[in-house]
């Protein structure tokens, strides 16, 4: 038989080969599997916060951010794979905010842009604040109540899991009835919002006419127009109309008009903006 140098036979070497060869694909694969798992774990954890974030910016809006959320909505839309929302920037100015799914490519966009009622909602284009999103839904589980569901699928080391969060929220500023109706008025030691805010159209002039604010400290109002296709309000009255009503004219017949009335009260504060549009005839 043969032996080498150090009196080991061939068939010994070869055993002790295989051997050490298992040990070390064993211990490969435990190491390999090691880093897997870790790696598994940390984009489950990765992808969970991500989706709790992501769900939290459509609830509650991105706090001292751009951004709002459902919970701030004044009046809310959904469907598939989107959900837009009408609300109160930090100056006060109201604007439309989207939220929605792009299905080719699984991720979820913000869009911004100015209120013009009817709120519509604006699907393209936007800024990327989630990816990986196989599912996204909102939809209304009671009066004034919405339930938004996420689903976000992690990748990455062979995994196939998908993590699915839902949060149930109730907006504050909801619209009771449509553009023009009651608004619950959250701008503590502000007069309470005008309500029944709406227009007679005429000739080149709309007239507008609202009930007062029940706040008993408001001096006057100020009223607010624009063109459909305009992005800013001009101001109406020079000074506080101390009525309730007000004929705006030099309009152009046909055209689409926002309006828009504020109440405010001896120490210069202002109420939330009550909302309505028309056309002159």
């Amino acid at each position: 038989m043969n032996q080498n140098n150090r009196g080991f036979t061939l068939v010994e070497v070869m055993v002790a080969a295989v051997i050490s060869a298992v040990i070390l694909f064993t211990v490969t694969s435990l190491f390999v599997t090691g880093i897997k798992v870790r790696i598994k774990s940390e984009n489950e954890r990765d992808a969970q916060v991500q989706s709790q974030k992501t769900l939290f910016m459509i609830t509650d809006g991105e706090r001292g951010g751009d951004r709002a959320g459902i919970r701030q909505a004044v009046e809310v839309i959904y469907g598939v794979d989107y959900v837009a929302l009408a609300a109160y920037d930090t100056a006060d100015d109201m604007y439309a905010y989207t939220y929605y799914r792009s299905t080719p490519d699984n991720r979820i966009y913000f869009n911004k842009s100015a209120y013009s009622p009817p709120l519509t909602e604006s699907t393209t284009g936007g800024d990327l604040i989630a990816s990986n999103v196989t599912y996204f839904n909102v939809y209304s589980a009671d009066t004034n109540k919405y339930v938004v569901q996420l689903n976000t699928a992690v990748s990455g080391a062979g995994l196939t899991r998908e993590i699915t969060l839902n949060s149930q929220v109730v907006p504050r500023n909801t619209v009771i009835e449509e553009i023009g109706a009651n608004l619950l008025n959250t701008k503590a030691g502000c007069p309470d919002i005008v309500t029944n805010f709406v227009y007679a159209p005429g000739p080149g002039r709309v007239t507008l006419t609202w009930d007062p604010s029940t706040s008993p400290d408001v001096s006057g109002y100020n009223v607010y127009y624009r063109l459909a296709s305009d992005s800013s309000y001009d101001k109406w009255n020079s000074s506080l109309i101390t009525g309730l009503t007000a004929t705006i004219t030099g309009l152009t017949t046909g055209e689409r008009y926002y309006f828009t009335v504020e109440a405010v009260d001896s120490q210069g504060d202002k109420s939330f903006k009550t909302f309505t549009y028309g056309v002159p005839n």
